[in-house]
């Protein structure tokens, strides 16, 4: 499965980007689909992924003593969590996320958003929208300070 350009312009995440920009980020990822209950990626990891939420919901669970916590939700398009070993060798995951319904997510390897953001400074994009609209993100994936 292959994110369309024209879905991926509708997310405000991405409104910063030219089309070019846009067609190499999907081009370099992949759309990625998963049923309720279904993990697609785990605490302490390393994230080696940028997953950006296209449709449903992804719980971020974090593991506090025996019991699982949800700690954040991503239930909007552009939602987006992980990818920080585009920028630090060891960044883990700091969450689990899994699917509370079925999802699709755009799926990006952290060495091509690293080589994205160097060619075409799209992480400048990003950032730049998130002050524009008072949004912030956190290492949990949420886009709405708290």
């Amino acid at each position: 499965m292959q994110a369309r350009d024209d879905e991926l312009r509708s997310i405000d995440l991405f409104s910063g980007l030219t089309d070019q920009q846009l067609s190499e980020l999907a081009a370099g990822g992949s759309e990625v689909g998963f049923g309720p209950g279904q993990e697609l990626f785990h605490e302490g990891e390393h994230a080696d992924y940028w997953w950006v939420l296209l449709d449903g919901v992804v719980d971020l669970i974090r593991h506090v003593g025996g019991e699982e916590t949800v700690v954040a939700r991503m239930d909007a398009p552009g939602r987006w969590a992980g990818g920080f070993r585009a920028w630090d060798e060891q960044g883990v995951y700091l969450a689990t996320g899994r699917a509370s319904t079925g999802v699709r997510v755009l799926r990006v390897p952290a060495d091509v958003l690293r080589d994205r953001m160097k060619e075409r400074d799209i992480w400048r994009a990003h950032r730049a929208e998130q002050v524009r609209t008072g949004r912030r993100s956190s290492s949990r994936g949420r886009m709405r300070s708290s």
